[in-house]
């Protein structure tokens, strides 16, 4: 069984690094920390993802793997590297900079209890696809590349049965829930444009894959849609 390398405990600091992150720049932004609705999120965040790592390497060990995997980032496509600086930018700089002034100094927007019980059901839903995602598909990694090294294989079990790329589904969701929970329809825009840059990098993405890795266009034929059922 795996141990848990350099790499994988990178990938795990760097998440709760990243959370930090974002918290200290929606509150400066907000001008203010008396804000339930902020703290409730980045709270929610950090309970699930700790208990998601509990879970993954007491009952799952065999996900060690994936995590030191996830913490090698090792980027080759130049149209990647754009992906990669373009939603960074917008994550963890836009969306809780707008959504801290909107919330917290001028109020431009308002979104009551419903939305933020839709964010949290959103969030959760993340949570879900995306560790099921993860349980199934061992060359999941940030990145997109063909990992030889590794043995690389269609996975076609699991959400990978339902769609080819259930991961960046997870990921939508997730990206809608924090304007949702915290309130703020302005950051909402960030996330439709987030969501617009997974759109392109599946279509890229299942483009490589088709090229690149044997038996995927076999796969495409029986899993037909990338993203949303019934639809794309």
């Amino acid at each position: 069984m795996a141990k848990l390398e350099r790499s994988g405990i990178k990938r795990i600091l760097t998440i709760y690094i990243v959370l930090i992150i974002e918290a200290v720049i929606t509150f400066i932004a907000a001008g203010r920390i008396d804000l339930p609705r902020i703290w409730t999120y980045f709270g929610i965040v950090i309970v699930c993802q700790s208990l998601v790592f509990v879970i993954m390497f007491t009952r799952f060990p065999q996900m060690t793997e994936v995590v030191n995997a996830r913490g090698e980032i090792k980027t080759v496509k130049t149209w990647d590297k754009i992906f990669t600086f373009l939603f960074s930018l917008s994550t963890i700089l836009l969306t809780p900079i707008i959504a801290g002034l909107d919330v917290g100094r001028f109020n431009w927007s308002y979104l009551n209890s419903w939305w933020m019980a839709l964010g949290i059901v959103f969030f959760l839903g993340s949570m879900f696809v995306t560790e099921w995602a993860l349980l199934e598909n061992k060359f999941f990694e940030p990145t997109v590349r063909i990992q030889k090294e590794r043995g690389q294989y269609v996975v076609s079990t699991g959400p990978y049965a339902i769609v080819r790329h259930p991961g960046y589904l997870g990921m939508i969701f997730l990206y809608f829930s924090f304007p949702l929970i915290i309130g703020s329809l302005y950051a909402l825009f960030v996330s439709l444009f987030v969501a617009l840059l997974l759109v392109v990098r599946t279509a890229l993405e299942d483009k490589t894959l088709q090229e690149e890795l044997e038996g995927y266009v076999d796969y495409t034929k029986k899993v037909k849609y990338r993203l949303i059922p019934g639809m794309w």
